[in-house]
Formats: C-alpha cells, structure tokens, sequence
C-alpha cells in the first residue's frame, strides 16, 4: 500500500521551485504519492510555465493528489460547534476577555495560535483584535482542525512538509506530532525536521551537525556569501530594500537602535513557555519603557518590509504614544522610518536591540 506526503502550510510558489526537487528526492525508490493543497499547485504550474520549466522535471504526475483543506464541509462546522460546547469557558475567555499575556494558557497551542492568527489579521492602527476578528479566527483555527484530523483519516500520511510553523499552521503541526508522523518545516530557505517533543526553528542547529555542513563548503565559499550579505548584494527583498536605502542628510544615526519587526509577523515559530515578552506588541510598549530612562539617544528602526505584509508600522507607533505617552516619544528616543540603510546603521551602532536573541550578522538584512 502506497504511503502519502502531505505538502502545504502556504508554500508560495518560488519556494516550491527547489522543494521539489527534495521532495523527489526523499521518495526515491518508495511508493508514495504526493498530496498537494489545490492552490499551492496550481500556482507552481503558473510558475513554471513562466520559467519555461516542465511539470515532469519535478514530479511524476501520476503519484500527485490534489485537495483542499481550506474547504468548509458540513461535518467541519459539526466539528467546531461541538468543541466550542466542551471547552465553552475556554473559549469564552480568549473572546471575551482576550489577553496577550495570559500565562495560565501558556502551555497551549491553540492559544498561541489564537494570538497568531488575530494580529496577523490585524490592520491599520489597532493594538488589539475586536469581537469580529477574535471570533472569525476561532472558527477558522477549528475548521483547520477539523481538516486536518479528517485528512489524516482518509489517508495513510507518513510525511510532512509544511511552510510555515505558526498562525493557523500551528494546529496542523501539533495534530502531525500526536500521530507521530514525520515533520519537515521551511523557513529562511532552510528545510529541517521537527522532533516530536520540542520545537527548532531554522537558526537552531547542533555543534555536531554544524562541523558536519562546514566541512562541505570551502572557506572561500562561505567568505563569499557574508561578504556578499554584508553589502546587501543577495536575491531577497529583505536584504535588498534595507541596504540600498539612501542616506537622509538631516538625520543623525543614534549609536543605539532598537530593530522593529513586522508586528503582524509571528514570534511563534519556537515557543517559549518561560518568555520574558508575549509579542512584538507587548516587546516593545515594555522596552519604551525602559529606554525613557536611559541618558543616551536611541532611533527606532521601522522594518523597510513591513508595508508588504499591509502594515503601517508608523500608525500602530503613533498609536502606542497616545496609549502610554500622551502622543509624544520621549526626546531620547527617535523614530528611523528609511532614513537610512542598515548596512549604515552596523558601521556606526554600539547598542543592538532585537525580540529575541539572534546573531547580528544575521539582524542586519532588517
């Protein structure tokens, strides 16, 4: 009996381009067909015919299942009315009395993907979710469940592949580890497995498996690539918009910088049980806070991407300083909205500040 892959969590079709190939390449020899979310593949059909690339060079047709999870059936909507009624205080919590920094519900996963999902959904200047996003999100997350379990119902899954680790893909990640089932995340052009017990993120990488990956490329090879990182000079939006933007004459690069993320972005890729911050959000009302009270000047990077995701950085700012500091930052601190490149902004900083801990070779691409 043949066993199936499950391929989805929202590859976009770029991406689908080279885990192809992979994937190929990991049913080698076994009888497996390939299930694939319906509009992840047809957009990599539209990519490849762009490309003048053939279908056959990637998959063999015949072992590809198309379906949809995203459809809503019946039985789905019996599904979530019916969870909704055993866990009513729990979910009459999360809509009634939303929190982002519930530590009672800190070991559950569809509370962090309740939080992930309502902020993505987020627009303009709001701080929170209303009563209508809260709601939507939680019937969407039970939908996905509902889906999800009844995928892994009507086929033998044995493999996953999933493009994201967060948001609603959360729920889907957590049903695959309950049935054991093997886990492949994509993140930052990185593929990894996912152990069944603790969460990795793509940055997450072992002394032994390291000095194994080094010994395969030449030191010119790597002294390549971070030269070629540090000018800005790589095939990624991220790293191109940040450093080729033109210096504002009239604007004094602080020696201090705190690096906004995109707040609709998700800090939930690894989930930290003992996290000191609940969110992008909560991070930074928090570190204004604190660097009100420093006697040295700070600038406040906006993210030179996050008018891509739909967000307009400056307004939820502009809304934090009416919330906490009657609509005024205080005078040490400035904010940097493309004033100037990042590449800049690392030959002259003494401080860093970021969400979480990161090398800052890897910060400097935002």
């Amino acid at each position: 009996m043949k066993q199936n892959i499950y391929v989805g969590g929202g590859f976009d079709p770029q991406t689908f381009i080279y885990l192809a190939p992979i994937i190929k390449g990991y049913t080698k020899n076994k009888k497996y067909n390939i299930l694939i979310e319906k509009k992840d593949f047809y957009n990599f059909i539209k990519k490849l015919k762009k490309k003048n690339l053939k279908l056959q060079e990637y998959y063999n047709l015949q072992n590809i299942i198309l379906f949809d999870t995203n459809e809503i059936r019946f039985k789905y909507i019996i599904f979530a009315i019916l969870k909704i009624i055993k866990n009513i205080f729990f979910f009459y919590k999360l809509i009634f009395f939303f929190s982002y920094s519930d530590k009672k519900n800190l070991n559950s996963i569809f509370y962090h993907s309740f939080l992930d999902s309502c902020f993505q959904s987020l627009k303009g200047k709001n701080l929170k979710p209303n009563l209508y996003l809260r709601v939507k999100n939680l019937f969407k997350l039970l939908l996905v469940e509902a889906s999800t379990t009844d995928l892994i119902k009507n086929y033998k899954i044995n493999t996953v592949f999933l493009a994201h680790s967060v948001y609603s893909h959360r729920i889907k990640l957590e049903i695959f580890r309950k049935k054991k089932i093997k886990i492949f995340i994509h993140a930052n052009q990185c593929i990894f497995r996912q152990p069944q017990n603790k969460d990795l993120e793509w940055s997450f990488i072992s002394k032994k498996l390291f000095s194994k990956i080094s010994k395969k490329f030449k030191k010119e090879t790597i002294n390549k690539f971070w030269k070629k990182r540090l000018s800005g000079d790589l095939d990624d939006p991220d790293y191109l918009k940040a450093s080729k933007i033109k210096q504002n004459n009239k604007f004094i690069t602080p020696n201090n910088v705190v690096f906004l993320h995109v707040f609709k972005d998700s800090p939930f890729a690894s989930i930290d049980k003992k996290r000191i911050f609940f969110n992008y959000y909560h991070w930074i009302i928090e570190t204004l806070k604190i660097l009100k009270n420093s006697p040295e000047k700070w600038s406040i990077r906006i993210h030179p991407n996050a008018g891509v995701w739909g967000e307009n950085s400056i307004a939820i700012l502009d809304e934090i300083k009416k919330k906490y500091y009657n609509g005024k930052l205080p005078s040490n601190i400035v904010i940097d909205n493309k004033l100037t490149s990042n590449l800049n902004v690392f030959e002259k900083f003494s401080r860093c500040v970021t969400f979480r801990y990161r090398n800052v070779n890897s910060t400097i691409s935002f």
